[in-house]
């Protein structure tokens, strides 16, 4: 979907944001943009990443190490659930509100772009 139709501006979405501002290319779907987590709680959302290409000039970039830790930790509760890890011996619980919001967002997003064909 286009980046300025985003109702809102998640990680994969800041990032060609970020791309186009700085060099003024915009990139076109199916463009593969990589992108550093530096802050997620930052206020302002297109604060919250840099793109890789960015990183690779400042040597500088600070990696968010508890969001990529949370991020793990999605990942293993995922595949391990089943034989009953609790990702609550190594981190907080997860935010059902958050993960519902993400989700009615997704939705929202997707049948924005099924709309715009």
């Amino acid at each position: 979907m286009d980046i300025t139709k985003y109702r809102n501006i998640f990680p994969h979405v800041t990032a060609p944001i970020q791309m186009s501002n700085t060099n003024g290319k915009v990139p076109v779907r199916g463009d593969m943009i990589k992108y550093i987590h530096t802050n997620s709680e930052h206020q302002n959302q297109l604060s919250r990443v840099v793109t890789a290409r960015d990183s690779s000039n400042n040597s500088d970039v600070d990696y968010d190490k508890e969001k990529y830790k949370d991020m793990l930790l999605n990942v293993i509760e995922t595949v391990l659930g089943i034989f009953c890890f609790d990702r609550t011996l190594y981190g907080k619980a997860k935010d059902k509100k958050w993960w519902m919001e993400l989700k009615r967002n997704a939705i929202y997003d997707m049948k924005a772009e099924v709309d715009t064909r």
